[in-house]
């Protein structure tokens, strides 16, 4: 979960029964108190939400899995509206604990994959 900088509300990324949604928990009783989900789309998968990852705005870093994708790549959901923007990185990988800076840059821990492909040849005798 993560905490609006101003204090008002949670957001929460909420697993239950197979179904994960990523929720809105008001402070203030606003919303008769419960919790507004906002839409992510049948597919997306949202990991975790970190501390610092709402900024003034009410916008949301957040790692989201995509059919056509492996890793959990970085987008920005408008909590207003549930608009996602993918951010755009230089390699890939999972973002993880993503947070915004004072200056409004993002900063994340990011597990890259890299590989190599080996043949492995029995020794002639």
């Amino acid at each position: 979960m993560a905490i609006d900088p101003a204090g008002k509300y949670l957001a929460v990324v909420d697993t239950y029964q197979g179904r994960t949604r990523l929720l809105i928990v008001p402070f203030d009783g606003s919303n008769d108190g419960n919790e507004r989900e906002i839409p992510l789309g049948a597919n997306s998968r949202p990991a975790p939400v970190s501390s610092g990852a709402i900024n003034k705005e009410g916008q949301l870093l957040l790692g989201l899995g995509s059919p056509d994708s492996w890793f959990l790549e970085p987008n920005i959901i408008d909590l207003a509206t549930g608009h996602a923007t993918r951010v755009q990185i230089d390699s890939p990988g999972d973002n993880f604990h993503m947070a915004w800076t004072p200056d409004g840059e993002i900063m994340a821990s990011v597990l890259s994959m890299h590989g190599a492909l080996w043949k492995f040849e029995p020794e002639s005798r």
